[in-house]
């Protein structure tokens, strides 16, 4: 049952009595729309050879991640398999948090779910076709004679990681609305 003062609170959220399909439509949408984006990126800059962007900064770098997240578990038998699994899995449970929550978090909550199935579906349409996830975008630093580069993403990367500190911070700026 709720109080008054959780109604009002519920009221005052952004996107707050959209109705259910609305929340489900800018969920969809914006998970389409990132991934369109991130298999076009792909299909487009994913060639060829490395080339910059900005010199001494940010550079289109073709790689095969077979690893994980910053390349966790490249190169080991069986790695690729068992993401494919863990994709699955999280994009399955995501559906589920967002189908049970939607109506009550929001627009930044589906906002944030869009992001993050849309990111996570661009990374396993990669590994499930090519049996690697494509990155390219390389930011990096040159001082001191030394390259520091940054790992090298992709779009759906840089989604899932929007997407999660959005939700991370809609959940910690309210606690009480967690799914």
């Amino acid at each position: 049952m709720h109080d008054s003062a959780s109604t009002a609170n519920a009221a005052k959220r952004p996107g707050a009595g959209l109705p259910r399909q609305a929340l489900w439509a800018s969920t969809l949408a914006l998970a389409l729309l990132i991934l369109a984006a991130d298999l076009f990126s792909k299909q487009t800059l994913w060639v060829g050879d490395p080339f910059p962007v900005i010199p001494g900064f940010f550079a289109i770098v073709p790689r095969e991640n077979t690893g994980g997240v910053f390349g966790l578990l490249a190169g080991n038998a069986g790695a690729n398999a068992v993401f494919i699994g863990v994709s699955c899995g999280a994009i399955l449970f995501i559906g589920w948090i967002f189908a049970a929550s939607s109506a009550r978090l929001g627009l930044p909550f589906a906002l944030a779910v869009g992001l993050i199935l849309g990111g996570a579906v661009g990374n396993l349409v990669d590994r499930v076709f090519y049996g690697f996830v494509r990155d390219f975008l390389e930011f990096y630093v040159e001082f001191s004679g030394e390259r520091h580069v940054w790992p090298t993403f992709n779009v759906a990367d840089a989604a899932i990681c929007t997407g999660t500190a959005l939700l991370a911070f809609r959940l910690w700026t309210h606690p009480a609305e967690s799914p």
